[in-house]
């Protein structure tokens, strides 16, 4: 019997990819201690599942997709608040 994995997804907008960067750093920074791929994006991989961070570029506009998969929703929702709070204080800046 396997559980299903829960996904939750997010698509942001940053108006630089200096911004992107210092976000992806940012992220990265909070989940030092995971297993990380920074090859294409952000990659991290934690125990009950893994969620990756990528972008495009749309006339100067850095479109940021964010995508969790978890197999426990309670601990997907907290990493995923997680990212999305380092997202909004950038955002502010």
């Amino acid at each position: 019997f396997c559980r299903p994995y829960y996904q939750l997804n997010k698509k942001a907008l940053y108006n630089s990819s200096k911004k992107y960067h210092v976000f992806l750093s940012w992220v990265s920074g909070a989940f030092d201690l995971y297993l990380k791929d920074e090859s294409n994006g952000l990659h991290v991989f934690f125990t009950e599942g893994n969620f990756y961070i990528k972008n495009e570029v749309e006339n100067v506009k850095v479109i940021v997709e964010i995508n969790l998969e978890s197999k426990a929703l309670e601990n997907g929702q907290m990493i995923f608040d997680k990212i999305m709070s380092v997202y909004n204080l950038l955002l502010k800046n």
